[in-house]
Order: C-alpha cells, then structure tokens, then sequence
C-alpha cells in the first residue's frame, strides 16, 4: 500500500483498503472495462483496486469536495507510473454528474457513514462532511447507480446502517456481504434496471 497524500484535516481508515481487497475478491475473473469509485476522496479505494486488477480499464472517481481533489490527482498520477489505466477525475456530487457517457461495469463506493447529525462531531467542517451524509441518502444513490451501471453491472460499498436488513431497491440481488469492525461490505448485482 502506497502512503496516499490526503488533506491534513483527514486521514483514510482501513475501511477503505478493507473494500478494495474484497471487492476484488467478490469480482474474481470478472471482465470489467469501466469502474466507478463513488465519494473517492483521495482515491484510496480505486486505486488499491486497479493496482491488485491488473487489467486495463477506466477508472472515474468523483469527489465533491474541491479539497480532495489534487490530492486525489497526485495519487492517480503516482500509481499510472506503475499500472496502466486510464482515468478522469469529476467534481461533484454524484447526483450532479448526469449519466456516464457508457456505462460502469462497476460502482465501488465507500460514503459517509454516519446521519447528519449523528455520530461524534469533528472540530473541522470539511472532516464533518466525510463522516456525515450531509448530501447524501441511499434512496439517490441507488437510483443514480441503477442509471449508471451497465444492465448487468455490479454494486460494492461498505455502510454502518444501524438496520442490518436489505435496506437497498429490488432491482438489485445480494451477491456478499461482510461485516468487518462493524463496517458491512456488500456487493450487488443489477437485475432489473
């Protein structure tokens, strides 16, 4: 694992590295071309991925917050130098992203976990907007992720939903779950889009 640059105001937590070692354990020999690492902040989950895939693809992360984003840029630049891919990096929210130009094989995802509101406050804002889903909510992002995956596309995200039941839409079929220090890992499939 590389020493990720990030913002003095964060510090990623092994949640991240734990969701892309599992995801590519979930994907096995899976043909992916194109990936999405959703509220990628400086892109830990995407990028230890594409580095343990070693196949060419393209990887689109989207972070919103504008402090992320040359950390974010710095990382991807450093790991190119060892593993082929292409990249793009977009500035926003995912809602605000309209539909990929083709489709994702797959959404990797690893959002706030906590409520706004909820859970232990952070002294800094921006530190606040990554543990708190203050523009976010899994009713949007389900539906931007059925809109943007290919018909037989795949879903994987780590939560810390206090209901441990399927709190996603039919349209999706459980493919794994794991729950690691509380952190659930699930990995969905596209049914019914």
């Amino acid at each position: 694992m590389w020493d990720y640059k990030q913002p003095s105001f964060y510090r990623f937590n092994e949640d991240s590295i734990h969701l892309a070692k599992w995801a590519l354990s979930q994907v096995g020999d899976m043909k992916l071309e194109i990936i999405a690492d959703l509220c990628a902040g400086c892109g830990v989950v995407g990028l230890e991925f594409i580095q343990e895939y070693c196949k060419p693809l393209h990887l689109t992360f989207c972070e919103y917050q504008d402090d992320f984003i040359p950390f974010l840029k710095e990382n991807i630049a450093f790991i190119k130098k060892g593993v082929e891919f292409q990249s793009e990096v977009r500035h926003g929210t995912y809602q605000s992203l309209g539909a990929p130009t083709r489709p994702f094989d797959l959404i990797l995802c690893n959002p706030p976990y906590f409520m706004n509101g909820s859970g232990r406050q952070a002294l800094d804002i921006r530190r606040q907007k990554c543990r708190e889903q203050i523009d976010f909510s899994w009713d949007s992002f389900f539906k931007k992720c059925v809109s943007s995956l290919t018909s037989k596309g795949h879903l994987i995200f780590s939560h810390r939903q206090e209901n441990e039941g399927e709190f996603w839409p039919a349209s999706f079929q459980l493919e794994g779950h794991r729950v690691l220090n509380g952190c659930h890992l699930v990995h969905l499939s596209l049914i019914n889009k």
